[in-house]
């Protein structure tokens, strides 16, 4: 209905600034008309392609579902949310970039997504005396914040020293994402690998500013 296009519409004029620009956004409001007018939802659903995130982190796809929430449709900005889950993808080269900015000081890094597991490949040594290393390792979540290499999966592939291997990537590459790094008290739940894709999936707080962690609130979906 119109009342419930405006809704969305308002809503969708803030995600810019509330999030990032992207390539597109959608935005899908549910509740009674009634309330709507009000400007309190029983729920609303985000979905962003091609999000970039003011840290310069790129999203191949963001998913949000509110529930509860108000809106100021003057001000086209959420005043009150409730529970709030997410699900974002990042794709094979965004995260090759993500690593390489992060870990500078390992040489020939490159990450290749396949079906349920990761291949790190690097070049560590000095000069021309650089041993290649790849590595196909699984992820697991820690601390429902980071993403860290499952070293009982690792297998090496090109080198015949694994307890090189495994100290490089212990000594270097400890993490391969921070939910710190998209923001919102952004909580990881769950991660799964698919060929060229990694998609990550929890709670977050789109009341907090972008790259403020965990602090003195406590996201109203916990």
């Amino acid at each position: 209905n119109m009342v419930r296009r405006q809704v969305e519409k308002s809503v969708a004029k803030n995600l810019t600034e509330m999030i990032g620009p992207a390539r597109s956004y959608k935005v899908r409001a549910y509740g009674p008309t009634l309330r709507m007018v009000e400007g309190k939802l029983d729920g609303l659903d985000i979905v962003g392609i091609g999000v970039r995130l003011p840290n310069k982190l790129t999203l191949a796809r963001l998913d949000v579902k509110i529930r509860d929430l108000t809106v100021d449709t003057d001000n086209h900005k959420l005043t009150r949310v409730g529970a709030t889950s997410y699900c974002v993808s990042l794709d094979q080269s965004e995260l090759c970039r993500y690593l390489t900015g992060k870990y500078p000081d390992v040489p020939g890094l490159k990450i290749a997504l396949r079906e349920g597991y990761l291949t790190v490949s690097a070049k560590p040594g000095i000069s021309r005396l650089r041993a290649g290393v790849q590595v196909d390792a699984e992820i697991e979540v820690r601390d429902r914040r980071m993403l860290a290499l499952n070293l009982t999966s690792l297998k090496v592939a090109s080198i015949h020293a694994p307890g090189f291997a495994r100290n490089l990537l212990e000594s270097k590459l400890d993490t391969i994402f921070d939910a710190n790094d998209i923001g919102y008290d952004a909580r990881v739940d769950s991660a799964a690998i698919s060929p060229g894709l990694l998609t990550l999936s929890g709670s977050l707080d789109l009341m907090k500013a972008p790259g403020k962690t965990a602090g003195a609130t406590a996201n109203a979906g916990r």
